[in-house]
């Protein structure tokens, strides 16, 4: 990493002594000096003092030549401005080895190390803009380091902060894989895959109860990306709500928090390429040789939100009950449904054909499921196997002749690397189902791969920019000033429960939860781990804190571009979808963070809290809840929902149909469409949603 700004070194004149010091220093903030010498012969065991311009002594001790020595003073210097420190090195008397070392600084006042992360947290307010505002944040932040400099800390926010952030062997690993699986997503989508998935299941949603269900079974089958979720589901099933009695309101809960809470666990999604990195950051930045993924994995159990929410959606759905404008909507949804009804002939020939998007399947050629399950099974699969086979590796070099389980393997494995390998084995995985089954050319694949990369370009930017910030508050001292402030003032216990508020709050007010976690892991993290005195409970505990209470802005936030997605994939006002999840989310949320409370405070574990936590949402569904009687729709109804096309067309697994002619003389004729004895109402809704482009 470049830091010829951000550390900076005096050379002695008589025996060349190295003393590093923070370009930041800040009053009344202990900091880290580091003494060196160059390779040659000295004493064994030398002694040391670090003093300030009016001679107060720093630190002072003995020192093993031989290696570099990193010190933390036990005195702070407690004015502004500018100072000498002055290093001496001595052995014995000084008679037999001497050298001296002077550096200039100059000290801010403690609570300049706030203003990156209230700077970006400001703008984000303001602006709407997270990438906004983190560059202001990493501009303030330089300018620090600068010396104050505004210009010069606006040129290295580009050339130094930036470009570190890419360059980085551990980062470039991250944003390889986040783009791999991206331009997979895309060619999944291209194929069909997903929209066979939502197709197959549509024959269970007969009822109210079966179509909020299969819905949430669907989104646990489309795990891998919540805009992927949020729009395959929503477009193709929003019409179907009327015939059986589903408000608007409710589907769009279900699938946005489904499509933000599941990716944002799932091991193998758009989410994880970005959490990893972010983490990975972290860890670098306390010195821990934990790997990154794997601690991912093992905060899922302290992410009380998203499993939560989760939970609350799937009770809410077996109880068919709901409380605060969502029953209004539901009674509303109940008391108008539709009936069924066979569209005209000249009603469908009359639909334009529409144009196909890069990403958008070909409405003649069948979708199958299958081509979503294998390839993303495939990269799941070769994960774990990657990770394994990587960690027994490299255990095996480290120590050979022992033997070691799975779990010693995956702690030691590498694990943006086989997250690498998974990736493009389930990239090809996916180019070769659809090229045998001739349902894409390799053109068409291309394109959509490219689209799926220009979907993760806007994440994978933020993600960079945060890597940047977190270099930015690791050098003005952040977590050291809040540390130093808090000590003795706020229990380690605490810091988990806090880090979820404060999560929500900064999430739902900038709409983003990438961009709270880029902000609130870097101040989090370190301050956990020094206010805990290194406890590595506590640490997880507030990663997971951090990862799972950022949801929460993505979850019902009206500015986050889910909340805006799901509410035109629905069809439904914006408005009307805030209104009716926010009261929802604020509860689950409430309940989450009283339930990390008692983690972090250790007066439950993990499994009675979640079980809990469960306890209380479900009470609170069984008796605030109430029922929409008049929700179930007749048979009739149930029979025109399950009149959907033919097997052959949206199956999990089925023959390649042949390739019709050119120019067919009828529908009959044409193998891709069925008979028009057959047509249904969701029928002629999929003809809407995927019209044919032949000629008449």
């Amino acid at each position: 990493m470049m830091r010829r700004t951000l550390l900076a070194a005096a050379v002695a004149t008589a025996a060349g002594l190295d003393l590093q010091v923070p370009s930041v220093i800040l009053t009344s903030v202990p900091f880290t000096a580091t003494l060196a010498l160059p390779g040659g012969t000295y004493p064994g065991l030398l002694q040391y003092a670090i003093e300030d311009s009016a001679g107060a002594s720093l630190a002072s001790g003995q020192w093993n030549a031989t290696r570099a020595l990193t010190v933390a003073p036990t005195v702070a210097l407690v004015t502004t401005g500018t100072h000498d420190l002055h290093c001496r090195v001595w052995a014995g008397n000084a008679s037999t080895f001497a050298a001296t070392a002077t550096r200039s600084v100059r000290s801010f006042p403690g609570y300049v190390a706030l203003l990156p992360p209230f700077v970006t947290l400001l703008c984000s307010l303001l602006f709407g803009q997270v990438m906004i505002a983190l560059l202001v944040g990493i501009w303030s932040g330089a300018a620090l380091v600068s010396g104050g400099n505004l210009w010069l800390g606006f040129l290295h926010t580009f050339d130094v902060y930036w470009v570190d952030a890419f360059v980085d062997r551990n980062h470039a690993g991250v944003l390889l894989f986040t783009i791999i699986l991206g331009g997979t997503i895309g060619v999944v989508q291209k194929g069909g895959g997903a929209h066979g998935l939502a197709h197959l299941a549509a024959s269970t949603m007969r009822t109210s109860l079966r179509m909020q269900l299969a819905t949430w079974v669907l989104c646990c089958c489309l795990f891998f990306d919540d805009y992927s979720m949020i729009l395959i589901l929503g477009s193709s099933l929003r019409q179907i709500l009327p015939r059986t009695g589903v408000s608007k309101e409710k589907f769009a809960a279900i699938i946005h928090t489904m499509g933000v809470c599941l990716p944002s666990m799932a091991p193998v999604s758009s989410w994880v390429g970005v959490e990893i990195g972010y983490v990975a950051a972290v860890l670098q930045t306390l010195q821990l040789d934990w790997d990154p993924f794997v601690t991912c994995l093992s905060s899922l159990q302290y992410r009380l939100f998203p499993i939560l929410f989760i939970a609350f959606i799937f009770i809410t759905i077996i109880f068919e009950k709901d409380f605060g404008p969502m029953l209004k909507y539901e009674r509303g949804a109940a008391e108008s449904a539709e009936e069924p009804r066979e569209p005209e002939e000249d009603e469908e020939a009359a639909l334009p054909p529409a144009p196909l998007g890069p990403m958008e399947p070909d409405p003649r050629r069948p979708m199958r499921a299958v081509n979503a399950v294998v390839p993303f099974a495939i990269i799941v699969a070769a994960t774990f196997v990657g990770m394994i086979l990587d960690g027994f590796q490299a255990l095996a070099l480290q120590f050979p002749g022992e033997t070691f389980g799975v779990l010693d393997a995956l702690s030691h494995s590498d694990s943006v690397a086989a997250l690498i390998r998974a990736s493009a084995l389930g990239w090809v995985a996916a180019v070769a189902l659809l090229l045998l089954q001739r349902i894409v050319s390799m053109q068409q694949i291309m394109g959509a791969w490219v689209e799926g990369v220009k979907d993760v370009i806007e994440p994978t930017l933020i993600l960079t920019l945060a890597w940047a910030l977190g270099a930015v508050i690791g050098e003005v001292q952040t977590a050291a000033y809040i540390a130093s402030t808090l000590h003795g003032q706020i229990a380690p216990g605490y810091l988990p429960a806090i880090a979820s508020v404060l999560c929500c709050v900064v999430s739902f007010a900038t709409g983003t939860s990438f961009g709270t976690m880029a902000i609130m892991l870097p101040i989090i993290c370190p301050l956990s781990y020094k206010v805990s005195g290194q406890d590595a409970a506590n640490l997880m505990q507030c990663i997971g804190a951090v990862l799972g209470s950022s949801v929460f802005g993505n979850a019902c936030s009206p500015i986050a571009d889910t909340s805006i997605i799901t509410a035109l994939s629905a069809g439904l006002p914006l408005a009307n979808h805030v209104e009716s999840v926010l009261p929802y989310a604020v509860v689950v949320a409430a309940t989450s963070s009283a339930g990390t409370f008692f983690l972090g405070t250790h007066v439950f574990t993990t499994f009675t809290a979640f079980a809990l936590c469960f306890a209380v949402l479900l009470g609170l569904v069984a008796f605030c809840g109430s029922r929409v009687p008049s929700r179930f729709r007749s048979a009739s109804n149930a029979s025109s929902v399950l009149s959907l096309s033919p097997s052959h067309r949206y199956s999990f697994l089925s023959a390649v149909s042949p390739p019709h002619s050119a120019a067919p003389a009828s529908r009959e004729q044409e193998p891709l469409l069925p008979p028009a004895s057959t047509d249904s109402g969701v029928l002629q809704y999929v003809k809407t949603l995927f019209p044919s482009t032949k000629k008449p």
